[in-house]
């Protein structure tokens, strides 16, 4: 079956005031912060499926039909993965997602604590990791991953961090992943003098002329620092890697991967979970240590991937996530792609109109609509002018 879905829409801060807007044809939002729209059965914000008996839950959808959930996802229990819509006026937090033993230990014990779900101050929201792949619908500008030792040892320098903090000393004495990691902490919890003062330090005229990845990094601390003025966050993009991403490409992140998406939209789709650990940058909850505990400090490469076609006309990111696999086809008048989807999936349309058909029945999906198609759909027709973004089931489920 096929079902059209009602998807929530979140409103964050940072979130654009006129690219989600447009894409749902809502004028009644535009000039509102709207950051997300999500597609999937979170419990704390799940999609909606209308049926002949009247508005569903999904996640309660899948509970009560096992066979529209199907053998493959049957592990899961639920739908395993979330599919959103990013769209960022402004910079999200730093942050990263942990793995599952992480997420699961984290889980048990704020629940023991008697931590409420809702509470602000949680830091797990379920028992599941997240890791997630961000696919460019504009230009998108994110920072992901350490730097090399060589460069951090460049931007410790250039902050002037070396001259008050032994832990920059020792890290450029001796760099490897645990000197890092002392040395990162410590920036992170230097007292609101010190974060302005290496803040100026890094972005003042230098008598040696900086490289072109400096000047790049320096002007997005600027940016940061208008916005946070006393916020060692604000340093990240000389710590971490800055990616440019043009419509189309795409960046994967495991778990414990240091990122900020600093400015764009995305199409981002990720394991079945809510669970963020936030270093700065926001005004959300911050609990430094567990944040510290759960980031991968290996500085390591971080390439772009761009997607590649299947004998059936869909374009597929690879990833090595088992919970999903991200997709996108793109019709012209008169054309049929037959997509074989790793049931269930998600449709999503960003361009024109496009046209289900399972052999069971016909959905059609206009831009800024979604459809659900459960584990019982087998091969979906695809026909229309336009494009879809597609979400399945990773390749080894």
């Amino acid at each position: 079956m096929m079902h059209p879905l009602q998807m929530p829409l979140m409103a964050y801060p940072w979130g654009s005031k006129s690219f989600i807007q447009n894409l749902l044809g809502r004028k009644d939002l535009i000039g509102l912060p709207v950051a997300e729209i999500w597609m999937g059965a979170h419990p704390s914000a799940p999609s909606t499926l209308r049926l002949p008996d009247g508005i569903v839950p999904l996640d309660m959808y899948l509970k009560t039909n096992p066979r529209a959930l199907g053998s493959d996802a049957h592990s899961f229990d639920t739908l395993p993965y979330l599919m959103k819509v990013l769209a960022a006026d402004s910079p999200l937090s730093i942050q990263t997602h942990p793995n599952l033993t992480q997420a699961q230990e984290g889980f048990a014990a704020e629940n023991d604590q008697g931590i409420p779900l809702d509470d602000p101050s949680r830091n797990y929201k379920d028992a599941n990791h997240k890791p997630e792949l961000i696919c460019a619908l504009t230009p998108f500008t994110a920072l992901c991953l350490f730097l090399p030792y060589m460069k951090l040892t460049q931007s410790l320098i250039q902050t002037g961090l070396q001259h008050i903090l032994p832990q920059a000393k020792d890290f450029m004495a001796n760099p490897s992943p645990d000197t890092w990691k002392e040395c990162f902490a410590a920036i992170l919890q230097l007292k609101p003098s010190d974060i302005i003062w290496a803040i100026q330090t890094a972005i003042e005229e230098k008598d040696t002329p900086l490289s072109q990845w400096q000047i790049n990094a320096t002007e997005w601390v600027k940016n940061l620092a208008d916005k946070h003025p006393a916020d060692a966050g604000a340093l990240a993009p000389l710590f971490f890697q800055l990616h440019h991403l043009q419509p189309g490409q795409a960046l994967f992140l495991s778990p414990g991967t240091p990122h900020a998406y600093l400015q764009g939209a995305a199409i981002e789709v990720m394991a079945n979970s809510d669970n963020v650990l936030r270093g700065g940058l926001t005004t959300k909850h911050i609990d430094l240590p567990e944040y510290i505990h759960v980031l991968d400090f290996e500085p390591r490469p971080q390439p772009l991937i761009n997607a590649v076609q299947d004998a059936s006309g869909v374009y597929y990111y690879t990833s090595p996530a088992r919970e999903f696999r991200l997709g996108y086809a793109t019709l012209s008048p008169h054309q049929i792609i037959v997509s074989q989807p790793r049931l269930p999936a998600i449709f999503l349309c960003t361009q024109g109109h496009i046209t289900l058909d399972d052999n069971q029945q016909k959905l059609s999906i206009k831009q800024g609509e979604s459809a659900f198609c459960d584990a019982q759909s087998g091969n979906i027709a695809l026909s229309g002018e336009g494009m879809a973004y597609i979400c399945e089931l990773g390749a080894d489920l």
